[in-house]
């Protein structure tokens, strides 16, 4: 558990700040997470859990205002590494306080980010061999940011704010899954075998139309 425990806060607050490129990604993101977490903790009856993640996304809303759709405010590598610690906080406390809760649930919710992270390592690592820590531009939102801009007729001042949006889509199908299928182990493994599937598939095409 411990280990679990370390593994999530230290590999989400690095997702989050890889995903925490385009005007609202980010925090979009934690929003859509929070809210799951809280909406699951309600129907078990754990108020506090709800309580600390509806203050989450009442905070990050109010960020979100001046951030989306044209970038007033940013929340930067320290803001999105709080982020992520806190939602990880808040993913690992989900099943832990609730016994009846299958951890898959948790895994769910948060596996866009982290997917983006463990795949940009292994990409990095094999590409480039040691230079795993490099930023790039070969995530599927800056990829998609730059087929939006190259390919699509949207006005500059709503290119990036517009690919955050169809990149919120990945999440937002997560998380509507953890919702439906919260006490179904079974349900939430095909869940994150689908968004595997989708995420590879996107990637695919995006690269075909880059070329």
């Amino acid at each position: 558990g411990f280990f679990f425990t370390v593994l999530a806060v230290a590999s989400l607050a690095n997702a989050f700040n890889i995903i925490d490129g385009l005007h609202g990604l980010s925090i979009g993101t934690a929003i859509l997470m929070s809210a799951t977490i809280g909406f699951i903790a309600m129907h078990s009856n754990d108020t506090t859990l709800l309580a600390a993640a509806a203050c989450l996304v009442a905070s990050l809303l109010g960020v979100l205002i001046l951030n989306f759709p044209f970038g007033k405010i940013f929340v930067g590598d320290g803001g999105a590494y709080f982020i992520g610690v806190i939602v990880a906080a808040l993913a690992v406390l989900l099943p832990e306080r609730n016994s009846v809760m299958s951890p898959f649930v948790s895994a769910i919710i948060v596996l866009y980010p982290f997917y983006e992270l463990v795949r940009s390592f292994l990409r990095r690592l094999i590409d480039n061999g040691a230079a795993t820590m490099q930023p790039d531009n070969k995530h599927l939102h800056s990829m998609f940011f730059i087929l939006v801009r190259q390919r699509l007729r949207v006005r500059t001042c709503f290119q990036n704010s517009f690919a955050s949006c169809c990149v919120l889509i990945l999440p937002l199908m997560n998380c509507l899954w953890a919702v439906k299928y919260f006490d179904d182990r079974d349900k939430l493994i095909i869940g994150i075998l689908l968004f595997i599937v989708v995420y590879e598939t996107l990637m695919r095409v995006i690269r075909k139309k880059l070329v």
